[in-house]
């Protein structure tokens, strides 16, 4: 059972026990009435009286409370490291024009002939080295701690 279902079943049980208390009981000056149920997880119980209502809840035999753990922390730094790194140059589509050659009909007339076609080219710009900074995680090396009077190889336990 959950905690939440065992706090609701004892404000159940001390209401019923409010309702059957006895008149003359709830006369008295000081007055205590308590009813209480062991669970596989442990018990609740619920104790009405002149200074008011408890409820109380608990683990009992080998069961024991959950204890909170939180989660393990990376251990490391952040550092900053200056890398060289090559840029290459842009690169651009030019135009080449076609190439025209004049030439000679057998009858001395002149004519030009297309001897390359057009097309477009791609050309490289030059390139240059940078400095460029980057955060690297740098995990931390392993601990690790010695037994006494053992050797050092096999007395090495890490935390």
């Amino acid at each position: 059972m959950s905690r939440l279902r065992l706090t609701q079943l004892a404000s159940g049980l001390a209401l019923a026990a409010l309702l059957a208390a006895p008149a003359a009981a709830q006369r008295r000056t000081e007055w205590q009435f308590g009813v209480g149920q062991h669970t596989g997880h442990g018990h609740v119980g619920v104790t009405i009286g002149s200074g008011g209502v408890q409820v109380s809840a608990g683990y009992g035999g080998h069961h024991r409370p959950p204890v909170y753990c939180p989660p393990p922390q990376p251990s490391g730094h952040w550092e900053t490291r200056v890398e060289r790194v090559w840029v290459p140059g842009a690169t651009r589509q030019v135009w080449v024009p076609p190439q025209y050659e004049t030439r000679y009909d057998h009858c001395g007339r002149r004519y030009q002939v297309e001897v390359r076609c057009g097309f477009w080219d791609t050309i490289q710009e030059q390139g240059c080295w940078e400095n460029r900074e980057t955060r690297v995680w740098v995990p931390c090396a392993p601990q690790y701690s010695g037994r006494r009077g053992a050797d050092q190889h096999s007395g090495r336990r890490w935390r």
